[in-house]
């Protein structure tokens, strides 16, 4: 939970976008393990959400690397050239001895 992630982006045009993540088992064959709870920051928004597998993907490196995609929820982001994402662990799992691996993060216009 002491680190995070942040990257900066623009938005041509205002709307919702959804949050998507993928993330990852770290070990080759090893279990997926989900229960991370974690906050997305954007736009003066919060968003929290707990990492659950409602996706298992099965090609490119998540054959040998386990990984799922977790639909967090919702942003309401405005047109903008300079936005954050900050991505944070309020709380990680205590099952999974290894953390949160994020592999990516989308933000899908609906």
């Amino acid at each position: 939970p002491r680190d995070g992630l942040r990257w900066g982006f623009r938005v041509i045009e205002a709307g919702d976008y959804a949050v998507e993540v993928v993330t990852s088992a770290v070990h080759h064959n090893a279990p997926w393990h989900g229960g991370h709870r974690v906050r997305f920051q954007s736009g003066g928004q919060t968003l929290r959400a707990e990492i659950a597998p409602d996706e298992m993907l099965g090609t490119g490196s998540a054959r040998y690397y386990r990984q799922a995609l977790t639909r967090c929820g919702v942003l309401r982001l405005p047109s903008s050239p300079e936005l954050t994402l900050d991505l944070r662990a309020d709380a990680i799992d205590e099952r999974s001895a290894v953390g949160l691996a994020v592999v990516r993060v989308r933000l899908v216009p609906l």
